[in-house]
């Protein structure tokens, strides 16, 4: 009689073994969209823009560990044709490079 009652509870166990671990797999599905950082190059790093008056905007790269750290584009906005024009681009490493005693490219 005592081994019955053993028998059934490990069945029981087992049973509910079973069942939380269908549970676990099958609810714990992954989605299949990947996410996958953006390296477009034109968009790949994060840019900062400055309203400096005059319908005049400025771009740079902020970030230091980026291959364009340093480049400055200021555009202006053409009311006319509805569409910003470059105005001037600088590369303000260059502008340091003498300052720190490097050589100019």
């Amino acid at each position: 009689m005592n081994t019955m009652k053993g028998e059934k509870i490990t069945n029981t166990f087992m049973l509910i073994i079973i069942v939380l671990l269908l549970i676990l797999v099958l609810g714990n599905r992954t989605s299949s969209v990947q996410y996958v950082p953006n390296n477009n190059g034109y968009a790949s790093h994060n840019i900062a823009i400055v309203n400096i008056g005059n319908n005049r905007i400025l771009i740079m790269d902020p970030d230091i560990n980026s291959g364009s750290f340093g480049k400055v584009m200021v555009l202006e906005y053409d009311e006319k044709n509805l569409k910003f024009k470059v105005i001037q681009e600088e590369d303000l490493r260059n502008e340091f490079r003498g300052f720190l005693g490097l050589s100019k490219r």
